[in-house]
């Protein structure tokens, strides 16, 4: 009887050591899970503050064009249809196939001349 004792007591022990390991082993692989969230969550950010660097350099950069001479010529002749002294502007109407040119002190219409001609007397001076 006391050896059935002695070994349903080593059992007993050996069922709760078990059940320890077991216990330990599930909270250790818990752990190791959360650890490699976090350093997943951690290159991820890192990913995404590199990425916000660059388009903030990028941003910089498109203000530092905002600001330049170019950009508010090219503004001034887009949006409020300005030009230069001596520049010629072409205006091409797409309605009835006429083209007009202003130039410094007349306007110039072209029509029904083939637009090889039109282009020829643009850059010569012909009128």
């Amino acid at each position: 009887m006391y050896k059935i004792r002695k070994n349903l007591s080593v059992q007993i022990v050996i069922l709760i050591g078990l059940i320890m390991v077991a216990g330990m082993f599930f909270k250790y692989a818990s752990e190791v899970y959360k650890d490699y969230k976090i350093n997943t969550e951690i290159k991820d950010l890192k990913d995404n503050i590199e990425r916000l660097r660059d388009e903030n350099i990028e941003l910089h950069s498109y203000l530092e064009y905002l600001d330049t001479d170019s950009y508010r010529e090219i503004i001034a002749k887009k949006d409020l249809n300005f030009r230069r002294p001596h520049e010629q502007v072409i205006v091409i109407k797409s309605s009835n196939s006429q083209s007009t040119i202003y130039d410094d002190a007349n306007e110039v219409k072209y029509t029904n001349i083939p637009i090889y001609l039109k282009w020829w007397n643009i850059f010569t001076g012909d009128k």
